[in-house]
């Protein structure tokens, strides 16, 4: 399951339909705009050996430079690193890399 994004898997099989003792490996790839955040019951590491029904998810968020784009969207966005920090400046402001405004 993913929103604002999609979930591959590398097997040859039907999602909807895996053979119990079957392992699987999952890709999350983001929409543009987002980037990935981490899974929900699923560990990249090791696959994921179906053994019972369980759903997995794959969370994605808005990127920083995009989000920041839809509260201003003609607003010019530079990435700034200061002390080994990222920072954003969208137009007279400026962000730490999670949004919060820091100046």
């Amino acid at each position: 399951m993913a929103e604002n994004g999609s979930v591959s898997v590398t097997e040859d099989v039907d999602l909807n339909n895996v053979p119990y003792g079957t392992t699987v490996h999952l890709t999350a790839t983001p929409d543009d705009g987002y980037e990935f955040v981490g899974w929900t019951n699923y560990d990249p590491e090791t696959g994921l050996e179906v053994m019972d029904d369980i759903t997995v998810t794959a969370e994605f968020k808005k990127d920083t430079e995009t989000a920041l784009k839809d509260i201003e969207p003609n607003t010019p966005v530079q990435k700034i690193i200061r002390h080994g920090r990222l920072y954003i400046r969208h137009g007279n402001r400026l962000y730490d890399a999670t949004g919060r405004r820091v100046e």
